[in-house]
């Protein structure tokens, strides 16, 4: 149930990440919740989120001038 997660700090955990990344995070962690017999939780998609560097941090240090080309990190409801 949604009411089980902390949403705040999953969406602070999860900033820069699209929405691909976060659903790999959700997989990740259900794969994760199965193997050590726990429902899925925070602190386990937390510790997916750690362990998960978004492409959009990757590619501003490989490329510093993509962010002002729109493959830049986003937050919810923001457009570039």
């Amino acid at each position: 149930m949604v009411e089980s997660f902390d949403l705040d700090a999953l969406a602070q955990a999860a900033d820069g990440f699209s929405g691909a990344e976060i659903e790999q995070v959700v997989v990740s962690g259900l794969y994760e919740a199965h193997a050590s017999s726990r429902p899925l939780d925070t602190e386990i998609l937390q510790r997916e989120i750690a362990n998960t560097r978004p492409l959009s941090t990757t590619m501003a240090r490989a490329d510093p001038g993509a962010a002002r080309l729109g493959a830049g990190p986003h937050r919810a409801g923001e457009l570039n």
